[in-house]
């Protein structure tokens, strides 16, 4: 396989906010009572709105979210190489999985793709389509799109309650594609730390900069390419761009902590444990080891899955000895269903077990 330049799974997180932001902006466009604020917030994306795509998420359009980077992240050469090779790697490790009934009922069916193609010729459809968004779709799949839905939702909620407290410092650990710290309104005076592999932040820097999208964030940003498990590099990088320990700050872990094992959480968490003063505040994402059903009808969480080195079914033992006690909480994805005031009655079954857990330090 050819080398690529980005982890496939920041592409993938990725391409999830892209189709739901495709499906906000068409809930904006075709909404009557839309205002002029909602149609000025979705100009730069407009012209990239895809109709055709179907409609996976409207049992959750009270909660969508908008993120137009990701369009950029995804319409690249590497996107689509990514596509291409985990399509093949899934066929070289379950051979018919893409021709049985049971793919073809539960995820071609309701994205509506062709049901009658033998593998090459589903790739080559899926590979030739003339939206990255497309592209991507069916290895999303609905029961990922809601999940990463969520996720996004309960993230951004969770820092825009932040920035409106006052917290002036935010880090971001094992980054990704997060653009939050370009589309969300940091204030000014603020500061967003982005750490991650050089490989993920020089794609990212590529991209964000030839982006045609006005930057709704006053925050300063400062890219820390590092790896997360060398403790002393990544600190002192950070203390040099101005990172002030006596500061409360608001650490963010999402979708990190189940890649790396518990020798190495337990390092980073006791980093920032150090870096951190009273009244800081972390929000980390952990995952069970349990199977839902929707994971099993997914090809890119079943690959995924084999890199998860880290579960646990009582994310908040992750804090054990260290400093962040004070109004501890842990949700499920059905409690974030829930809270959002989305959950079916019938369906029981996270679409992928994960936790997020906030905690704040005496």
């Amino acid at each position: 396989m050819e080398k690529i330049t980005v982890p496939t799974t920041s592409l993938f997180v990725c391409s999830s906010r892209l189709f739901v932001t495709n499906e906000y902006v068409g809930k904006v466009l075709n909404n009557p009572n839309s205002t002029d604020d909602e149609m000025k917030s979705i100009q730069e994306f407009r012209r990239r709105y895809n109709s055709s795509l179907p409609n996976l998420l409207d049992h959750y359009s009270k909660i969508l979210v908008y993120d137009p980077y990701s369009y950029y992240f995804c319409n690249t050469d590497e996107s689509t190489l990514i596509v291409s090779n985990v399509m093949d790697k899934f066929h070289s490790m379950y051979p018919c999985f893409f021709e049985t009934e049971l793919f073809k009922k539960e995820v071609l069916e309701v994205i509506k793709f062709p049901t009658d193609l033998a593998y090459k010729e589903l790739k080559n459809y899926v590979l030739n389509s003339p939206s990255p968004m497309m592209s991507w779709t069916m290895l999303n799949s609905q029961g990922l799109l809601i999940h990463m839905l969520l996720r996004t939702k309960y993230i951004d909620d969770f820092v825009q309650e932040k920035i409106n407290e006052g917290f002036e410092q935010f880090v971001i650990l094992g980054a990704g594609l997060d653009s939050r710290g370009y589309r969300l309104p940091f204030k000014s005076g603020t500061t967003v730390w982005e750490v991650d592999f050089p490989e993920v932040l020089n794609y990212k820097q590529f991209v964000i900069g030839n982006a045609e999208i006005p930057k709704v964030s006053q925050a300063n940003n400062v890219f820390i390419t590092s790896d997360l498990l060398q403790s002393k590099e990544w600190t002192s990088r950070m203390d040099s761009t101005g990172f002030n320990r006596a500061k409360k700050t608001i650490w963010i872990l999402e979708g990190l902590v189940f890649y790396i094992d518990r020798e190495g959480t337990s390092l980073i968490l006791k980093t920032v444990n150090s870096m951190s003063a009273s009244g800081s505040g972390i929000l980390y994402e952990t995952i069970s080891k349990r199977y839902s059903y929707h994971e099993k009808l997914n090809p890119m969480i079943t690959l995924f899955r084999v890199d998860m080195i880290t579960t646990t079914e009582t994310p908040t033992d992750l804090l054990e000895d260290l400093c962040f006690t004070k109004d501890v909480k842990s949700l499920s994805e059905i409690d974030t269903q829930i809270l959002y005031n989305v959950k079916k009655e019938d369906d029981n079954e996270p679409h992928v077990p994960t936790s997020f857990t906030i905690a704040y330090k005496q």
